[in-house]
């Protein structure tokens, strides 16, 4: 709230991720919209689509923003914007965090600046939901550079980082074996996944 410094929220299921969304919506003093890559993430966090809030098309390349694209609906709250919040973030796509970075720097309130000058916050589960791509789009984007669909492979991050913050008490479960064989899952997945990027391309 008193910088302007971009964050990736995490943490499982039940640690109070959507808990702190709606607290930053109510309490912050930033112009700052939440935008979501689906319908129903959009509605669960009282926001809106990505897609729609930047008047992409469904199928948008960063090429295309960077030549052609201007902000439809959107273009004056774009250029006032302080802090965009982006929930269920492991669902984006690597070349959509791109085309927002692009659309933000050409339209945001500092233009020319990394994300406009806008401050980030990201939120999701990484061991949740993954980016929805195609065998066809995933091979795509490998020729085009990206190393993984992930949020955290997108071009825009390859000269800045972002720091994590994990939330790690669940609220949500109560009981404690549950929660161990979860906590076991997640570690089986962390291990034989790509998520290992992570480590070196984002926090």
């Amino acid at each position: 709230e008193k910088t302007d410094r971009s964050i990736f929220l995490t943490g499982k299921a039940g640690t109070g991720k959507t808990t702190f969304l709606h607290s930053l919506k109510s309490n912050s003093l930033k112009r700052l919209i939440v935008v979501a890559p689906t319908g129903v993430a959009a509605i669960n966090s009282g926001g809106i689509t990505i897609h729609r809030f930047f008047g992409f098309a469904p199928d948008v390349t960063p090429l295309e923003v960077k030549n052609q694209y201007r902000p439809r609906k959107y273009l004056k709250e774009i250029g006032k914007l302080d802090t965009l919040i982006i929930d269920e973030v492991s669902m984006v796509r690597a070349d959509l965090m791109d085309c927002i970075e692009i659309a933000l720097r050409r339209y945001g309130r500092q233009k020319g600046r990394p994300f406009g000058g806008v401050q980030l916050v990201l939120i999701g589960d990484l061991l949740q939901l993954p980016p929805v791509a195609k065998n066809e789009t995933k091979q795509v984007m490998k020729e085009a550079g990206y190393p993984s669909t992930y949020f955290f492979s997108a071009k825009c991050f390859q000269n800045q980082t972002v720091p994590c913050i994990e939330l790690k008490q669940i609220f949500r479960q109560k009981d404690i074996e549950f929660i161990r064989v979860l906590n076991a899952i997640r570690t089986d997945i962390a291990t034989f996944s790509d998520l290992e990027l992570l480590n070196t391309r984002v926090v």
